[in-house]
């Protein structure tokens, strides 16, 4: 038997195109991600550092104290104009001590609002508990820390896997270049190493999204039953915040107002805190709120001291929106991660598959015929995609876009900020809004469509078996004009072209099974199939795939068609397979004939 390199088959001048790029190319890529590595790496570093020093303070022995003095000081930091003035007494080791400080990571806050809440929560005269440094007592805290600040060591880590994956990666795949390499189907990569990955990117964009979104969306709901109270305006100003690329902008508008005969004070405008750009608009919100005037604020009665002059609904919220890219990401990644780690393992494959197993099947004769009903089969197939999962696929994207598209639209409104998003960019974002709606209504659409049922008679699938497969096709069939149920084999190889990465894709097999255009027809039957013998198995390699699957096309008139693939698992033959192949045999054996077959000789 000749046996040849089915890989190259796709491209005769690939072999010599694949070879990575020489030494000069993959040091420039290894500094490329050396680059995300050692950023990342600092970063990390440097939280937790932090991390670990409020775990230390977490150690710190905690002891009653009194609070001598609790007040807002303002300072002459413009990122951080408003202070926590505290002072308290404490006694540890039988003495007597004085601390002034809140905590040891507090810098101050842009916000009055926040500094005012903690100095009525440590207001003078309460008691309170403070936490003392063992070996130095005069060293003492109110607040320790959250611990939960952990949670930002893995957003570092998302650049240090991106560097240090890819400088294996290119290395690896350098040396391997020379080694012939055992493809397994179902590959060699750990499925938890993934699952982690993806799961980075949930955690990350879980933590930013709760924040920016959720918290201020549940805040303008709670927001609907407060009370609008009279207040007076004592200072309304944008205030400016330099950055290293450009100067961003924000509200600040700081009122009084008595509720129940105490008088409270508030800076908070709206629930969105934090700066941007665009000073035109809130120069406009500055200009409604006169210093000296008298508005409306909204409170809290069972918080008094909670107070807002805006509580509905701001177009910035919708950048909130953005951290759920990630969460769709990492979602995405895991489920499909453990779905193909499910769809492997319920074939039954070993790793090492391409040993050479024993056959159960009879030494001569039809060698498939135990196919059917055998314990192998049969098995229903599942498409590779579902219908509501593209749907909701679509949907959450457009709807994540869409919500940018808006933003976008509305700076450049008459009444927007004074730096608007480019026109040509607004346009392009817009245009391809539009077409991810029109993806939506198809999908929508696609819903709707007679749902078919393929049954195939075994669930291990090896070269040369002959096959049955079933058909049922539930729901209003009369609507089709034309079904098809065809057999393909694709290969997609991935080589490097100098310092560019190639992807080749190509249907080295396709055999038209089913052709109809009766729906009675059309509504359920069966047809006979055979994997061609010479051709090439299943495997998923680091760079090459073959994917062996049945697509049903229903053509649907002024609607959209049915298209459903159905992957299927083909094992290589054995080699008693192979030699009762070759071996004369007593009973005929029947092979179907393809349509469309360009498949060398394996």
């Amino acid at each position: 038997m000749v046996v040849t390199d089915f890989r190259e088959q796709i491209d005769p001048g690939r072999k010599r195109d694949n070879k990575v790029a020489g030494t000069g190319g993959r040091i420039g890529l290894t500094l490329f991600f050396l680059v995300f590595f050692l950023m990342g790496s600092v970063f990390e570093l440097m939280i937790a550092r932090e991390f670990l020093a409020r775990v230390k303070r977490h150690t710190w022995q905690g002891v009653s104290c009194t609070m001598l003095q609790s007040q807002v000081k303002e300072t002459s930091d413009s990122d951080h104009p408003y202070a926590l003035e505290v002072q308290y007494e404490y006694q540890y080791g039988g003495r007597s001590y004085q601390a002034d400080c809140y905590s040891m990571d507090y810098r101050g806050s842009d916000s009055y609002d926040k500094t005012s809440k903690l100095a009525h929560r440590y207001a003078p005269g309460s008691p309170q508990r403070c936490y003392v440094n063992p070996s130095m007592p005069q060293q003492a805290v109110l607040a320790r820390g959250s611990l939960w600040f952990g949670l930002v060591l893995l957003f570092p880590l998302i650049f240090v896997a991106i560097g240090l994956g890819g400088i294996i990666c290119i290395w690896r795949r350098a040396g391997n270049q020379t080694k012939p390499k055992r493809i397994a189907i179902t590959g060699r990569k750990r499925p938890a190493v993934a699952a982690v990955f993806f799961g980075i990117f949930a955690v990350v964009g879980i933590g930013v999204l709760i924040p920016l979104f959720i918290m201020p969306m549940i805040r303008i709901l709670d927001a609907r039953d407060w009370q609008s109270i009279p207040c007076r305006i004592l200072r309304s100003e944008v205030r400016s915040h330099e950055g290293d690329d450009s100067t961003t902008y924000s509200v600040h508008i700081l009122y009084e107002y008595e509720f129940n005969g105490q008088t409270y004070r508030t800076d908070r405008y709206s629930f969105i805190g934090g700066s941007s750009s665009g000073y035109k608009g809130k120069r406009l919100i500055v200009d409604r709120y006169k210093v000296g005037s008298e508005a409306l604020c909204w409170v809290d009665p069972t918080q008094p001291a909670e107070a807002v002059l805006f509580r509905g609904f701001s177009p910035v919220m919708w950048f909130g929106l953005i951290p759920a890219v990630f969460i769709l990401v990492g979602v995405g990644g895991i489920t499909g991660t453990l779905r193909r780690k499910r769809s492997q393992s319920g074939h039954g494959v070993q790793p090492d598959w391409l040993s050479d197993a024993p056959s159960t099947k009879p030494a001569c004769g039809n060698l498939y015929a135990d196919n059917l009903g055998s314990e192998n089969g049969p098995v229903e197939l599942k498409p590779r995609c579902s219908r509501i999962g593209k749907f909701t696929g679509v949907l959450i994207f457009a709807a994540i876009w869409d919500a940018i598209v808006v933003f976008m639209v509305m700076t450049r409104l008459p009444n927007g900020p004074a730096n608007p998003v480019p026109l040509p960019i607004v346009v392009i974002f817009t245009l391809f809004g539009i077409a991810l709606i029109a993806g939506v209504i198809y999908q929508f659409m696609a819903l709707f469509n007679p749902i078919p049922h393929l049954r195939l008679s075994a669930a291990q699938v090896s070269l040369g078996d002959r096959l049955t497969v079933d058909w049922k096709i539930s729901g209003q069939v009369n609507r089709l004009v034309r079904l098809t149920l065809t057999l393909t084999g694709k290969e997609t190889a991935q080589y490097r072209r100098g310092t560019r990465t190639c992807t080749a894709r190509r249907a080295f097999h396709k055999t038209e099974l089913v052709a109809l255009t009766d729906s009675v027809a059309m509504q359920q039957g069966c047809t006979e199939f055979v994997i061609p013998a010479d051709s090439m198995h299943s495997f998923r390699g680091d760079n090459n795939q073959v994917i062996w699957s049945l697509t049903l096309h229903g053509d649907i008139p002024r609607w959209p068609d049915i298209r459903e693939t159905f992957e299927l698992l083909v094992v290589p033959m054995t080699t008693d397979q192979i030699a009762r192949l070759s071996a004369p045999c007593n009973e005929e054996v029947a092979w179907a004939i393809p349509v469309e077959s360009d498949a060398e000789t394996v």
